[in-house]
């Protein structure tokens, strides 16, 4: 079991996915510390992502990746029952510290594509943040980003939309 594989929980044909804002940004820091390594004189101003100001404009671009991610997925999501509500699993959606949604899936969807879902969601909040943040500092990597973070949309969209058919056995007597 990965570390990735623990944020995920089936429930019948529903998966939820949770994604930690801590793994989040400890992503984003890691980028933006690689990236200014090749700035020339301004690169702490770049790989700054600690500073309450810039948290907080992080944070505001990953909670609009976030949005994004919801509106794609929105014919995906389960409608929440009062069951669900209650159910300590999906208390995680009041918590702020990380954000979770609840996929509700065709049978046809297969199980080990759950774990590339969550993946793709993550890259593509990553992605998002950093080229909003670049989008003042490096507008050049601002837009590599910017591209990343469309493949990524892309990608997850192309993942929901998997199907397999059910595998058909031919029996033979003899």
């Amino acid at each position: 079991m990965s570390l990735f594989d623990r944020y995920i929980h089936f429930k019948k044909n529903t998966f939820t996915v949770t994604l930690l804002r801590k793994r989040l940004m400890y992503d984003i820091s890691l980028a933006a510390h690689i990236s200014s390594l090749s700035v020339e004189g301004d690169g702490h101003l770049v790989a700054d992502t600690e500073s309450t100001s810039r948290l907080n404009r992080i944070t505001e671009s990953l909670d609009r990746a976030w949005m994004n991610i919801m509106a794609k997925t929105s014919a995906y999501q389960k409608d929440l029952t009062d069951e669900d509500i209650n159910d300590e699993e999906t208390d995680s959606l009041e918590d702020n510290e990380s954000y979770s949604i609840a996929l509700r899936m065709p049978v046809a969807f297969p199980r080990s594509l759950a774990t590339v879902v969550k993946n793709d969601m993550h890259d593509y909040m990553v992605n998002y943040a950093i080229a909003d943040w670049y989008s003042f500092l490096k507008k050049d990597e601002a837009e590599r980003f910017a591209i990343l973070s469309a493949n990524n949309i892309t990608d997850l969209k192309a993942h929901l939309d998997t199907r397999v058919s059910p595998a058909r056995t031919h029996l033979d007597p003899f």
